[in-house]
């Protein structure tokens, strides 16, 4: 697994605690900017743990072109998750793929 990945793992996903916390932040765009793309699909499954409730769309759209390099994609343990919007943005996203 990429060191990115990793250390995104490591830094876990935007919660309360930390969106005030500039150097936790500084940290995870850094990891962000670090991804190499195609992720496998163990990083993509990896990446969309980190998803949560969070308002900085920016960020998890990063995070959803990524997952999408996957050469899985669509990965079903990913889009039989349930219970975030950014799961529901994949979803939606790969339905109008389809409908292409």
């Amino acid at each position: 697994m990429q060191p990115a990945v990793l250390r995104l793992k490591q830094l876990g996903p935007i919660r309360a605690e930390v969106e005030n916390n500039e150097v936790w932040w500084r940290d995870w765009v850094e990891a962000l900017d670090g991804l190499n793309t195609p992720v496998t699909d163990e990083e993509a499954i990896a990446l969309a743990a980190l998803f949560s409730d969070c308002e900085d769309r920016s960020t998890y759209f990063t995070l959803v072109h990524v997952i999408e390099t996957a050469p899985g994609w669509p990965i079903a343990s990913i889009l039989n998750l349930t219970g975030n919007e950014w799961i529901d943005v994949l979803k939606v996203r790969w339905d109008n793929y389809k409908k292409r």
